[in-house]
């Protein structure tokens, strides 16, 4: 083989390695965005997921189902701490969204606050936030509940249907009037149904 035969072939199998390394380097950014979604299926709720029911104890004593509604219903979940500074920053944006979901005529809606605090904190933000009498305000501060929801820090923001199903999650501080309405978008298409038996789910206390 002559030295150019020799240059050639060298020359070729650096093309293949380089041509290999370039469909190697497409292939990882093609799947760093799944990666990337798996690690936020890992760390938060996410659509589609069936959460379990759980039964919570509310500020005026009240037993209260969290991940279940009425058939034909939704349930909202808001989780809170009293010493988050975000949720405080978000409770305008949590006024808001929860006024429109009241306002709806077909009555679809059930809202929930889930607190992460002692059940003092819990009342002190409730007066300091104006939370009226109508608002269910509920603890959970139970890491094993909370790791079953998937909530390893607040504020999140959660809707659910009657079978505990997510249809939207929002794990951070609504920032703009966008991604509210992308909330309320998703909770008006919500339609009534007619009473079927619910697939009984577990149940924790």
């Amino acid at each position: 083989m002559t030295f150019s035969a020799r240059r050639f072939l060298g020359y070729g199998s650096v093309a293949v390695m380089i041509g290999v390394i370039v469909v190697l380097a497409l292939e990882v950014r093609a799947l760093r965005p799944k990666a990337r979604e798996l690690q936020r299926r890992k760390a938060f709720p996410y659509a589609g997921q069936v959460q379990p029911t759980v039964r919570a104890v509310a500020l005026n004593g009240d037993t209260v189902v969290v991940g279940e509604a009425a058939p034909g219903r939704a349930q909202l979940l808001i989780f809170f701490a009293a010493s988050c500074p975000y949720c405080k920053e978000n409770v305008p944006a949590w006024k808001r969204i929860t006024a429109q979901l009241r306002a709806d005529t077909a009555r679809r809606f059930d809202v929930v606050w889930v607190s992460l605090s002692s059940a003092d904190s819990a009342q002190s933000w409730v007066r300091e936030h104006g939370l009226g009498v109508t608002d269910t305000v509920v603890r959970m501060p139970e890491r094993k509940t909370l790791a079953t929801y998937r909530v390893r820090g607040v504020p999140i923001t959660l809707l659910m249907d009657e079978r505990g199903q997510v249809l939207f999650m929002h794990p951070s501080v609504f920032r703009t009037r966008a991604a509210e309405d992308s909330l309320l978008q998703v909770a008006m298409a919500v339609r009534p149904r007619r009473s079927k038996p619910v697939s009984p789910r577990a149940t924790q206390d």
